[in-house]
């Protein structure tokens, strides 16, 4: 029922690796995006970005990452919402790619 970071499922770890390089190499083509589509839909329109294509891949990377970590370790509850609040703090700045950034290196630092 809870996440167990004792009993990570190891069978899975090679899949896993694998799933979340391609993920990561897929959502890479649309970091850039980010920082413009946080201004809303409409301002995005209107500075050239496809909304609603970019949401829609981001929104599928977001669902791929979030059933692999559930498949290694159990649903994590508000564990996403802490790691991306202390690298807000972190970094001092909203611009994404140093946010995403600082959370992956607190998620590294935090269960290492």
């Amino acid at each position: 029922m809870f996440a167990s970071l004792n009993n990570i499922k190891t069978d899975l770890l090679l899949i896993v690796a694998i799933l979340m390089l391609i993920t990561t190499l897929y959502f890479l083509r649309f970091v850039k995006y980010l920082d413009v589509m946080s201004l809303g839909s409409a301002q995005a329109i209107n500075l050239g970005v496809d909304y609603d294509y970019v949401m829609k891949r981001v929104l599928i990377v977001v669902a791929i990452l979030t059933s692999v970590s559930t498949a290694l370790v159990g649903p994590i509850t508000f564990f996403g919402l802490m790691v991306a609040n202390v690298a807000y703090q972190f970094t001092k700045s909203y611009k994404r790619k140093h946010v995403i950034a600082a959370s992956i290196f607190y998620f590294l630092v935090s269960f290492s």
